[in-house]
C-alpha cells in the first residue's frame, strides 16, 4: 500500500477509495504487526491476496472485501478504539482464511483447528457486540457487526456441510431491522454490506416450501418490504459488484416469496412476475461483449438472467427440465465466456455459485451439456470453496433420480439436498 501509484488507477473513484482506505488502515499497521501472532498475519495476509478478490467476479481495486473489511478488522489492534465488533470480524476473516486453506491440498494439518478456534473467538465476540446498547454505538460498530455476519456465512461456504447459516441470516435480518428502525445516519459503507447481505441472503438460502414467514422471521424477499425497498433504493453496488442487476435479483426474491408461501401463488402474481422478468432480459438490452473486465461483468449479468427464468420457470410454472434445455445451454455459454476470459487474463475471481448450480441442476443429458455444467465445478473445487464439492453431489443424485425415475414425479434439488442430508449456502 505504501508503494501503490495513485496514477495508475484510470478512474477517479478508485483512486479515492485507495487514498481512504490508506487513511483508515495506516494508525492500525505498527500495533497490529506487534499484537499479532504469525499463524494470524498469514491468515490476514491470504485473505487480502487471495480470498478477497475470490469473492468477486472481476477484479477490483474498490473490491469492499479489501476496502472495508480490513480498515474494520485492523482496527481490532487499536484497545482505545476497538469495540468487540471489530475483534469479531478480524477473527472471522482469520476462521474462513483457516477453513479455506484447509481444503487446498498440502496445506498444514493444524489449519483446520486454526479455524475452529477463531470462529469460536469470532462468535463470543459478535455475541458482546450485539448485546451492546445501540445508541452507545457508533457507525463503524454497525459496519463491523454486518461485516461479521456476511463473513460468518462465508465459513460456511467453506466447509460446505454445515446449516448453521441460517442461523446467521436469520439472525442478520432481524439486527438490521431493528438497526435501520432506529433511524441513525449510516454510512455509505453500511448500505454497502446491507446490499451484499440481501444478496447473500437472496441466493444462498434455497428457501423451503410450505415454511411460513413467521417461523423464520419475515423474509426480504416480500414484495415491497419496506426494510428492502430502503436498502435497495440506496446506491445499488451489486451489478457492479456481482454483476445482477436490481431487476433480476428483485425477481428472484419474488420467485423465492411466491414459491415458498403457504398459500397458492394466483396466475396474475405468475404473469405479472414473468413480465418483469422477461423484459430486463440484459441479451436483448446489451450488444457489445468485447472480453474486457466490463465484457465479463456483462456475461455474469446475462448468466444470472439465463438462471432466474430457469429458476422460475421450475419453481412457479413447474415447467419440466426437458423443456428448458435451450436455456440451460444459453446460460451455459455465459459462463463458459467467463472461464474463458478468466483464464486468458489470470484472474482469481470466482463471484457467485448460485447460477451454475441452478443451471446445472436442470440440463438434460443431451448435447453434452452436463458434461458442460460439470466443468462449472472445477474452479471453485481447486479452490478449497467446500460448498461447491458439496453442491456437485446435489447435482449428481438429482441427475440419478431423474434419470432413474418411472414415474412422473417432479424431481427437485431439494430432494436430493434433504436426501444426502446437505442444507449448503448456495454463494
Amino acid at each position: 500500500m505504501a508503494e501503490a501509484n495513485l496514477a495508475e488507477y484510470e478512474h477517479p473513484d478508485a483512486a479515492m477509495a485507495m487514498i481512504s482506505i490508506k487513511q483508515k488502515v495506516q494508525p492500525h499497521i505498527t500495533t497490529y504487526i506487534s499484537s499479532a501472532s504469525p499463524d494470524e498475519r498469514t491468515l490476514l495476509h491470504y485473505w487480502i491476496t487471495e480470498l478477497s478478490e475470490m469473492m468477486l467476479p472481476t477484479p477490483r481495486q474498490d473490491n469492499p472485501f479489501r476496502t472495508i473489511f480490513i480498515p474494520l478488522a485492523l482496527a481490532a489492534s487499536d484497545s482505545s478504539r476497538s469495540s468487540s465488533a471489530n475483534v469479531a470480524l478480524l477473527h472471522a476473516i482469520y476462521a474462513v482464511s483457516a477453513f479455506n486453506r484447509a481444503r487446498i491440498p498440502a496445506s498444514p494439518g493444524y489449519v483446520e483447528a486454526l479455524g475452529t478456534k477463531h470462529h469460536e473467538i469470532s462468535l463470543r465476540h459478535l455475541w458482546m457486540a450485539l448485546s451492546q446498547n445501540e445508541a452507545e454505538a457508533d457507525s463503524s460498530h454497525r459496519e463491523a457487526i454486518l461485516a461479521t455476519i456476511i463473513t460468518m456465512s462465508s465459513i460456511e461456504v467453506m466447509i460446505g456441510a454445515s446449516a448453521t447459516w441460517r442461523t446467521h441470516l436469520a439472525g442478520g435480518r432481524s439486527w438490521l431491522r431493528s438497526t435501520i428502525a432506529s433511524n441513525a445516519t449510516q454510512s455509505e459503507c453500511f448500505w454497502t454490506l446491507c446490499q451484499i447481505f440481501i444478496c447473500i441472503d437472496t441466493l444462498g438460502n434455497p428457501g423451503i416450501h410450505g415454511l411460513t414467514p413467521s417461523s423464520i422471521l419475515e423474509p426480504l424477499e416480500t414484495r415491497n418490504c419496506p426494510l428492502t425497498k430502503t436498502i435497495l433504493d440506496k446506491h445499488y453496488c451489486l451489478e457492479e459488484l456481482f454483476g445482477i442487476t436490481k431487476s433480476t435479483l428483485e425477481a428472484i426474491m419474488r420467485i423465492k416469496h411466491l414459491s415458498t408461501s403457504t398459500r397458492q401463488a394466483t396466475e396474475e402474481e405468475i404473469s405479472d412476475l414473468e413480465v418483469h422478468i422477461r423484459v430486463s432480459d440484459p441479451d436483448t438490452l446489451v450488444l457489445d461483449m468485447d472480453g474486457s473486465e466490463d465484457g465479463l461483468v456483462r456475461h455474469h449479468t446475462c448468466a444470472f438472467f439465463c438462471a432466474a427464468v430457469i429458476y422460475f420457470e421450475r419453481r412457479l410454472k413447474n415447467t419440466p427440465a426437458t423443456k428448458l434445455q435451450r436455456l440451460v445451454r444459453r446460460s451455459l455459454d455465459h459462463l463458459e465466456a467467463i472461464r474463458t476470459l478468466e483464464v486468458e487474463r489470470g484472474y482469481k475471481v470466482c463471484g457467485l455459485f448460485w447460477p451454475e448450480f441452478v443451471t446445472a441442476c436442470e440440463a438434460e443429458d443431451v448435447a453434452g451439456l452436463r458434461a458442460r455444467s460439470l466443468r462449472m465445478f472445477e474452479k471453485g473445487q481447486s479452490k478449497g470453496i467446500g460448498n461447491i464439492t458439496s453442491a456437485k453431489k446435489v447435482v449428481l443424485d438429482l441427475w440419478q433420480s431423474r434419470d432413474c425415475s418411472t414415474s412422473n414425479e417432479d424431481i427437485s434439488w431439494e430432494n436430493s439436498m434433504a436426501k444426502l442430508g446437505l442444507d449448503i449456502i448456495l454463494t
